[in-house]
């Protein structure tokens, strides 16, 4: 039984999101809700940008003629109370923080979103992610001469490798179930329980633990990593060892490129995700904007206008 469907559901309560919820409300929407993975609005905003420091509206050397309702502050903190002042007095936008998706799916024209504060119904869905950071390093040194075995994402695996996954997330436990089926895998995490991980995760590495495709080996740090004749040596702080043909380090979150291909979503060559000139994707009613579509850099001013263009489609068709 679905008690609420939302008009519109956000992913990201940055610019890019909060200005489509905006043109929404203005547009006549009624039922409108932002998911935020972090505790606050803007985060990026707030956490990277120095204080007092000016934001350009025009980007990549051309004027950006505004199509929305906000208005443009140069400067961060005023840019950030016109924010907050958007979230705080609207009574048709709902924000739930400390919210990360992990899964959605649409089914009879209805998208189903599941998030660590709940599962949400949606007539449309926009994914207004940023872009991560490069994944995470070890401390311990890694031996030149594995560089090519040793990697932080799956492009070099071939089937048949035995593998060892180094992680407790979600991309660690994705990227381990997914070998599995081709591959003899293990994967290793410091702590003697996985908790991190969704709760779609955290059933699927259970499985694969359950069908016995997977090993585990927790409750241990990486010591060090020895060239065994062109293979991957692990010494344990349980005193263990082990021999790996390939070792995958996956000790940051989920990426975007893994999101959107698990939403269904196609990407180029150059791993964008491929939409519309509305913004929307090739499943109907699902939108992307904002630093996952910029290249070279997100701007506000464009996220901006492309969260006007999104609205005020979604208007058109619920009305």
């Amino acid at each position: 039984m679905i008690d609420e469907i939302y008009d519109i559901v956000i992913l990201g309560a940055g610019p890019a999101g909060i200005a489509t919820a905006y043109e929404a409300e203005i547009l006549g929407l009624k039922k409108i809700l932002i998911l935020e993975k972090t505790a606050s609005h803007s985060s990026t905003i707030k956490n990277f940008y120095k204080e007092g420091k000016p934001i350009d509206r025009d980007w990549g050397g051309h004027v950006v003629e505004l199509l929305g309702n906000i208005d443009f502050q140069y400067v961060k903190e005023k840019k950030i109370d016109i924010f907050d002042s958007i979230l705080s007095k609207s009574e048709i936008i709902k924000t739930m923080f400390n919210s990360e998706v992990y899964l959605v799916e649409k089914k009879d024209e209805i998208f189903s979103i599941e998030a660590t504060s709940g599962k949400y119904f949606a007539r449309n869905v926009v994914i207004a992610i940023g872009r991560m950071a490069e994944p995470q390093k070890p401390d311990y040194k890694l031996p030149r001469k594995l560089a090519k075995k040793i990697n932080f994402d799956l492009s070099s695996v071939s089937s048949g490798e035995k593998i060892v996954v180094v992680g407790g997330g979600d991309s660690a436990s994705e990227y381990a179930c997914s070998l599995s089926q081709n591959n003899d895998v293990t994967i290793t995490y410091r702590k003697e329980k996985f908790t991190r991980p969704n709760p779609l995760n955290q059933k699927k590495l259970q499985d694969c633990f359950d069908d016995g495709v997977l090993k585990y080996k927790l409750g241990v740090d990486i010591k060090e990593i020895i060239d065994e004749n062109g293979l991957i040596k692990i010494l344990y702080s349980d005193d263990s060892s082990d021999i790996y043909e390939r070792m995958i380090f996956a000790l940051g979150g989920t990426t975007p490129i893994d999101f959107i291909l698990k939403c269904g979503i196609t990407i180029d060559e150059f791993f964008q995700p491929i939409y519309n000139e509305n913004n929307e994707t090739v499943i109907k009613g699902l939108f992307v904007t904002g630093d996952i579509v910029f290249k070279n850099g997100g701007s506000i001013s464009l996220s901006f206008n492309q969260g006007y263009k999104i609205a005020k489609i979604i208007s058109t068709t619920m009305n």
